[in-house]
């Protein structure tokens, strides 16, 4: 199990990442600017939220927790990442 700083640390650059592709769509100018400014604001909203969930851990249950954070991670990063390309 990764340490919490290092979860953080990798949601922060996926998030980074996502938002860097959207920067790029945008200086092409290939794409709406309102349809990119909603996809910026999800990556941002997923960052907050990821990131704030790895602050409160219930004790007891914690490999569960890391379990379903990583797979729901993955899964709305990659939703996301689908909805870009498609931009």
């Amino acid at each position: 199990m990764a340490s919490r700083k290092l979860l953080k640390k990798n949601v922060k650059s996926a998030c980074a990442e996502l938002l860097f592709d959207c920067v790029a769509l945008k200086l092409t100018g290939q794409v709406e600017d309102a349809k990119l400014d909603a996809l910026m604001v999800e990556v941002l909203n997923i960052n907050n939220e990821f990131v704030s969930r790895l602050s409160h851990i219930e004790k007891g249950s914690e490999k569960a927790f890391f379990k379903q954070f990583c797979q729901q991670f993955v899964e709305r990063t990659n939703t996301l990442s689908d909805a870009i390309a498609q931009a």
